[in-house]
């Protein structure tokens, strides 16, 4: 099954990177990279697109009224935000709107690539199926956990205490220590920093340095 999207961007520059990450997912056509909001809709009011990339501050017009547009007129576009917006007001109005994700400018591209592909497989699998149970909305549509590594996980490292982990970064998005995260979960610090580098190693959580007003920086990690 191929994943028509359009990707709506100011910047052609931002359009050329959201092209490329898209181009890494299989099944996935871009069947429209522009920067007007009147040619994009236009298209998803006559193709069979399901999919929107969609930048909130565009040139001449407004991303959210854009995305009230498509709700007006009931399109069948499901739309990811990638935008340089980053107040909380604009975050609420398009969670209210119905958005799949929403994603900040700087991003990495494994951040844009995981959630499309997120997407791609709850709608495959969505579009076979005329009936679901609670477990199948759990895992492939409202998940708890980014998508793990599926190989083995090194040696000292389980799956179920990596997931608590993951939670823990999730329920705390300012950012959390080494020992903060063993405090939370009830390990040792040398245990945390163990789970903590290796979800940085794969792209999954992100270091940053913070400095106080005395002593050595703290080493901060966020889910990405």
């Amino acid at each position: 099954m191929i994943l028509k999207a359009v990707v709506l961007d100011s910047d052609p520059v931002m359009l050329e990177a959201h092209e490329d990450v898209l181009s890494l997912v299989p099944g996935c056509m871009v069947v429209l990279s522009t920067v007007s909001a009147r040619s994009a809709l236009e298209v998803l009011c006559g193709d069979e697109t399901v999919l929107l990339l969609l930048e909130l501050k565009l040139s001449g017009a407004d991303g959210l009224e854009l995305l009230r547009e498509i709700r007006r007129q009931g399109l069948p576009v499901d739309v990811i935000v990638v935008t340089g917006a980053e107040d909380a007001g604009t975050l609420e109005q398009a969670l209210r709107l119905g958005i799949f994700d929403y994603i900040i400018k700087p991003y990495r591209r494994h951040r844009l690539k995981s959630s499309v592909e997120s997407y791609a497989a709850m709608y495959v699998t969505l579009c076979g199926k005329q009936a679901v149970n609670q477990a199948w909305v759990d895992d492939h549509v409202f998940r708890r956990f980014p998508n793990l590594p599926a190989d083995k996980l090194p040696k000292g490292l389980h799956r179920l205490t990596m997931e608590q982990v993951v939670l823990f970064l999730g329920e705390n998005i300012a950012g959390v220590s080494a020992e903060e995260v063993a405090r939370g979960i009830g390990f040792s610090r040398a245990t945390a920093r163990r789970y903590l580098e290796y979800l940085a190693r794969n792209g999954l959580a992100r270091p940053d340095l913070e400095y106080g007003s005395i002593g050595r920086p703290t080493t901060k990690y966020r889910l990405v």
